[in-house]
């Protein structure tokens, strides 16, 4: 039962992207995924600036990445000081280095920033 609570939790919060409903489906499942079975990995938050500071990000949570361009991504676990993400688009770490949807990678806290629903994001690739 908390499986499928968490899949609605991740679904809901795609929603406000305007994902298609099969792209919402496949990134909610990935995210279900990823916060269930993957095994955790260190941090790599240097890829990344530091963007926000005493920022908790909630599981669950749409959040901008600040690599060379920002990132969105969709928090899937938090744990303390760092929290796991599902990237929701392709971009570039600060090194250059590609990332693609669908990677899950694990930041410290202040490597994020809320995404704000009045940003009207839309991705043009599915997750």
């Amino acid at each position: 039962m908390a499986q499928a609570e968490l899949f609605w939790q991740f679904w809901h919060a795609l929603e406000q992207l305007q994902y298609p409903a099969a792209a919402c489906f496949a990134a909610a499942i990935d995210a279900l995924a990823a916060q269930q079975y993957l095994r955790q990995t260190g941090h790599k938050s240097w890829w990344f600036t530091a963007i926000s500071a005493d920022y908790q990000p909630a599981c669950a949570e749409l959040v901008w990445v600040g690599g060379q361009q920002p990132l969105l991504a969709l928090v899937t676990q938090q744990q303390g000081t760092c929290c796991q993400l599902l990237l929701l688009e392709d971009g570039h770490s600060l090194q250059g280095k590609a990332l693609y949807a669908g990677e899950v990678l694990m930041l410290l806290n202040d490597r994020v920033q809320p995404w704000l629903p009045a940003s009207n994001h839309k991705l043009a690739k599915s997750a």
